[in-house]
Parts: C-alpha cells; structure tokens; sequence
C-alpha cells in the first residue's frame, strides 16, 4: 500500500525564496515503484 509521505515543494531548498516559478510539469504519473506491466489488470496510482 502507498503511503502518503510526499509533499509540495513552496520554498526554496537553497535560500528559503518563496517565489518559485514552475519549469516542467510532468503532470500526473506513478510513483517510480509502482509501475505495473502492460499486461499487468493493475491500475497504478498517480501523483501530481
């Protein structure tokens, strides 16, 4: 089961900035450990 240890990013990890400006939206996918086959029923969970 997923859990929901992730988070939004709002601050700077290097000065604290609160102005951030998005350069890439991959928009919503699997977490990088829950990609199932294509052959695979499974539906996985996506994230923003």
């Amino acid at each position: 089961m997923p859990t929901n240890n992730f988070h939004e990013i709002t601050l700077c990890e290097v000065c604290g900035n609160d102005t951030l400006q998005s350069v890439l939206n991959l928009g919503h996918h699997p977490m990088c450990d829950d990609l199932v086959s294509i052959e695979d029923d499974r539906v996985c969970n996506e994230y923003p």
